[in-house]
């Protein structure tokens, strides 16, 4: 798919810049705060989790909760997690251990073990094919599994429409309201059990879903 070539060249792009005149210890910190705080929006997730209990991040980025994953038994996925590396060596000594990072889509990672928890955080609308990555993760899944994703959803179909039309947010070639990812969920088989908004701001909201393996 052409269009996910061209938002995985400016994802590139985006992190270099914003990555740049960052203090790596200062922005870790800065990451393992901000997750702390997401994870204490979900109590439903009570850590830790048993020592057999199995937690992926999908699409994990350079800085993904995995950074407060540590003592849990964890994979964390991005197709560009090889790149992350190599672009950005004074972060490689977070990413620990090393089998727990594989550079992978999600429509395409394997595992012999299912996971009990999924997070795919700011993600999903990043992947090369949305139908194809939520069944995955529904694949990947265990009965009763807990799913909690998070997207920016459109507030105004008139501007979702202008979005689509002429590609404007370059860096995600999915462009939805919340019904749309709801909708999605279901598909794949996840019920949702409540979703919560992270931030509104004119264009888009951010909201995370809580979904159930059905």
């Amino acid at each position: 798919m052409a269009k996910w070539g061209i938002a995985q060249f400016f994802e590139q792009l985006w992190w270099r810049i914003y990555l740049k005149n960052k203090n790596p210890e200062a922005y870790i910190l800065w990451k393992k705060k901000y997750w702390e705080t997401f994870l204490k929006q979900i109590p439903e997730i009570a850590f830790p989790k048993t020592a057999n209990s199995r937690i992926l991040d999908a699409g994990c980025g350079p800085a993904g909760i995995f950074l407060i994953l540590q003592n849990q038994n964890f994979i964390a996925i991005d197709p560009l997690f090889n790149y992350y590396k190599e672009k950005f060596p004074a972060y490689n000594s977070y990413y620990k251990p090393e089998d727990s990072f594989i550079n992978s889509k999600i429509e395409s990672f394997s595992s012999t073990d299912k996971f009990d928890l999924i997070f795919c955080l700011n993600a999903i609308n990043h992947v090369e094919d949305i139908d194809k990555a939520l069944t995955r993760l529904a694949e990947l899944s265990n009965e009763k599994a807990t799913l909690v994703i998070s997207t920016d959803v459109h507030n105004y179909t008139f501007f979702k429409k202008i979005f689509r039309f002429f590609s404007f947010d370059v860096l995600h070639p999915y462009q939805g309201d919340s019904n749309y990812y709801e909708e999605k969920l279901k598909k794949a088989g996840f019920s949702i059990q409540r979703d919560f908004v992270k931030k509104r701001e004119f264009f888009f909201t951010y909201i995370v879903f809580v979904c159930r393996k059905d």
